[in-house]
């Protein structure tokens, strides 16, 4: 397995300079723990952020100050793991809302981020871009920066309460379709959300084995017809 250790989160959306010296410490404790074994991959940050980079602040000097953070944290936080382990690449999800008003940070932002892993294009806020146009925007940014982009498939939908429930396969085959710009697709996530029916334990509500079952008749079906092709 390639592991992307999870290092966070101090606060959500918060990069403040306290947030940085945590993850420093954290991420030294996972690679003193960890770093011996082959599958650390990466740091992956889980703070997440808004695609616009200013977290819905409404002052402009507060929208001024949350790009001026993220930027910040990731240059010292890059050059500190680096320093640690300077072959493990760094990663951010961060949602694919608002991304045009994050277009001033982006590129500084990516001189100090080897993967970008965006979340949220099939419920993209009225008025905003289309899930695609979005993709079609960061594309770019990350292209120039040399960077990766990946995309963090929600393979849930939100409750009243919030919590989460399997999402219908046929909206997720359908993302894997439109979509096809991204070098790698991560799924968020596994636990509460899939179960095979084999397991001695369900996590989670009765769809949660549907999903799991129609996702594997997909895969099923997709080597079946890549087979014929060859």
């Amino acid at each position: 397995m390639n592991v992307l250790m999870g290092v966070g989160m101090f606060a959500w959306f918060d990069f403040t300079p306290e947030s940085l010296e945590w993850h420093k410490r954290v991420a030294k404790e996972l690679w003193d723990m960890y770093g011996h074994h082959e599958s650390f991959y990466a740091f992956y940050v889980s703070e997440e952020s808004g695609g616009g980079r200013d977290n819905w602040e409404q002052r402009p000097e507060m929208r001024k100050k949350r790009k001026d953070d993220i930027v910040n944290f990731f240059k010292e936080f890059k050059a500190y793991c680096n320093a640690l382990a300077p072959d493990k690449p760094i990663m951010l999800a961060t949602n694919s809302f608002e991304v045009p008003n994050g277009m001033d940070t982006y590129p500084a932002l990516m001189e100090h981020l080897d993967i970008l892993c965006p979340f949220g294009f099939a419920r993209m806020p009225d008025g905003d871009l289309t899930g695609k146009e979005a993709a079609n925007m960061l594309q770019k940014v990350c292209d120039e920066a040399k960077a990766h982009l990946w995309f963090d498939l929600e393979v849930f939908l939100f409750n009243p309460d919030n919590s989460l429930y399997p999402r219908p396969v046929e909206e997720i085959i359908r993302d894997l379709n439109l979509f096809d710009n991204f070098e790698k697709i991560l799924c968020y996530q596994f636990p509460g959300v899939f179960n095979d029916p084999k397991m001695s334990i369900r996590v989670g509500e009765a769809r949660t084995i549907d999903l799991f079952n129609g996702y594997m008749k997909y895969l099923k079906e997709l080597k079946a017809k890549n087979k014929k092709r060859k």
